[in-house]
């Protein structure tokens, strides 16, 4: 059997994939896709892979093409994460992992996904110069009337959550699979608002615990190494 195959999108929610995998200790084969320069979008290459062209995408030792961060990560944790911190202790902690994924992915994510839209309607190339003074009106409504309240309203559901919990993690006193989502939401939040310790002190000690895991700084290092190569070649395959 071979590697597991991890098609991976250049700023991509395929990241924490990175951290999971490197937190299970799992070697895997890096495949690296660069996104067009003008429109963001993924490359018809990827659409080979899986129809939507989305990233991440796996591919398991059998060949089974697994898509979806949530699913990719409930995968990976329950058939290799037997004997490592990211297995649920209990199945109350199994029931609230999953919960809070879908959270992280269906809530929490969208949000950001608009706000991003809206900083590419200002000042992207793809919009017409001329029109920008419009698209920057539309943008600001946008943000201010929906985007930017409701991250913050996000963030201090985190932050309420980990409070409550009281052992810096989300769920139970380890890290889990609701770490992992959360990670890139929680990275990714840092563009848009302002994520400080008197705001939300529980998200900030949090995030400086992510950032201080052995696997999350070997992700940072695989993801740096990776994509730097693929700028010279597409596709690139690292074995890591």
């Amino acid at each position: 059997m071979g590697e597991i195959i991890l098609h991976h999108l250049t700023q991509s929610r395929s990241h924490r994939i990175v951290c999971l995998l490197k937190e299970l200790d799992l070697p895997f084969e890096f495949r690296v896709y660069q996104r067009d320069p003008v429109t963001s979008r993924s490359p018809a290459e990827l659409q080979k892979i899986h129809p939507l062209g989305k990233s991440p995408v796996i591919e398991d030792q059998t060949g089974k093409v697994i898509s979806e961060s949530g699913t990719i990560t409930e995968f990976l944790v329950s058939k290799y994460g037997a004997n490592s911190e990211l297995k649920p202790a209990t199945a109350d902690e199994e029931f609230e992992i999953r919960h809070l994924m879908t959270h992280a992915e269906g809530s929490m994510q969208p949000i950001e996904v608009l706000l991003y839209v809206t900083s590419k309607l200002r000042t992207g190339s793809a919009t017409p110069f001329f029109i920008r003074p419009i698209a920057r009106k539309i943008a600001d409504g946008l943000d201010n009337g929906y985007a930017a309240p409701d991250l913050k309203l996000q963030l201090r559901y985190l932050d309420g959550l980990l409070a409550k919990n009281g052992t810096g993690w989300f769920v139970g006193n380890h890290i889990s699979g609701a770490d992992i989502m959360y990670s890139f939401c929680v990275g990714g939040a840092f563009r848009f608002t302002d994520v400080t310790p008197e705001k939300y002190p529980h998200i900030c000690k949090w995030w400086d615990m992510i950032r201080e895991r052995p696997a999350y700084k070997a992700a940072n290092e695989a993801v740096k190494q990776a994509e730097s190569l693929s700028k010279k070649a597409p596709a690139v395959q690292s074995n890591l």
